[in-house]
């Protein structure tokens, strides 16, 4: 089955619903999210890890983990340094050890 994207459809988030009668008086159907997007913008494509733990105890120690995270980012300008890219955490805290690829972004999270 193949669905054509009806046109000038707005950027968003969409449930896309599929249903199905056949004939048993069961309906029968499936729904899945599906995101429209416009194509020119930088975007997240995939993250990974998607979590990562703040800390861990060992032997009553305390430890305070460093996880890279890295994350492919479509349309991202290609020539920058790492001195022109900033990254943040929800809370605003500009992350350190940002490395950068033409293929992708990494981060070294220090939480």
């Amino acid at each position: 089955m193949s669905l054509s994207q009806p046109t000038a459809l707005p950027e968003g988030g969409y449930t896309v619903a599929i249903n199905a009668d056949d004939g048993s008086g069961v309906p029968k159907g499936v729904a899945f999210p599906f995101e429209v997007y416009d194509g020119n913008l930088a975007r997240v494509v995939s993250a990974s890890p998607s979590t990562v733990p703040t800390t861990l105890v060992v032997n009553g120690a305390k430890l305070l983990l460093e996880s890279e995270v890295s994350a492919l980012v479509a349309n991202f300008p290609q020539g920058l340094s790492p001195s022109e890219v900033v990254a943040l955490n929800p809370e605003r805290y500009t992350l350190a050890g940002l490395s950068l690829s033409s293929f992708s972004l990494s981060l070294s999270l220090s939480l």
